[in-house]
């Protein structure tokens, strides 16, 4: 399953999360990218050209790293997001439904 906006993920364990001081942290997923053609820099190799945004909870902060560094936990269900004066919930499937 590939990860995406708002999802909940959590670092695995590998060489660059250990680096990082990442590996077994939880934190969710602000954004997604195509590195080549943003110029963010992203933490480590990123073979396939396709980095997610994570902030880690209880962290400041947010990290770019290719999505093989992370596993999915849940959708998030409850997380709220205003676009203009539209309000949508996030339901526990991942669907973002207006309110």
């Amino acid at each position: 399953m590939r990860v995406g906006f708002g999802d909940r993920v959590r670092f695995r364990s590998t060489e660059l999360t250990e680096r990082l001081g990442l590996a077994g942290l939880i934190g969710s997923v602000f954004g997604e990218t195509v590195p080549s053609s943003s110029g963010v820099v992203v933490e480590g190799p990123c073979p396939g050209d396709f980095a997610v945004n994570v902030v880690v909870d209880g962290r400041s902060g947010s990290v770019w790293v290719d999505p093989d560094h992370v596993e999915f936990v849940d959708h998030g269900a409850g997380q709220e997001m205003r676009l203009g004066n539209k309000r949508f919930i996030r339901s526990a499937s991942g669907e973002w439904l207006e309110q």
